[in-house]
């Protein structure tokens, strides 16, 4: 795995951590998917800038955003939490 620790806002499509990564689809669609390749769950990108890039899930009313070396999640209680560490990689 390749850390790219200094991607800019463009360039960040591939997000990887210990159980799987995010990775950038067509238009502003995501994956997440788990080590095997298989995905869990679907979000659309809301908002990118130079310290995160934020998706939605609205299916299960959750927003992630993937920071440099982490991914923080929050529930709709309007508090992100920190959840795992990763980061920015090569695609």
């Amino acid at each position: 795995m390749v850390y790219v620790p200094d991607a800019t806002a463009g360039d960040r499509e591939l997000w990887k951590f210990s159980e799987g990564f995010y990775i950038k689809q067509q238009n502003d669609r995501w994956t997440e998917r788990n080590n095997a390749g298989e995905v869990t769950f679907r979000f659309v990108e809301t908002k990118r800038t130079d310290e995160f890039v934020e998706l939605f899930d609205k299916n299960r009313n959750a927003t992630i955003r993937l920071r440099l070396k982490m991914w923080m999640i929050n529930q709709g209680d309007g508090k992100f939490e920190k959840l795992y560490e990763g980061g920015w990689a090569d695609k």
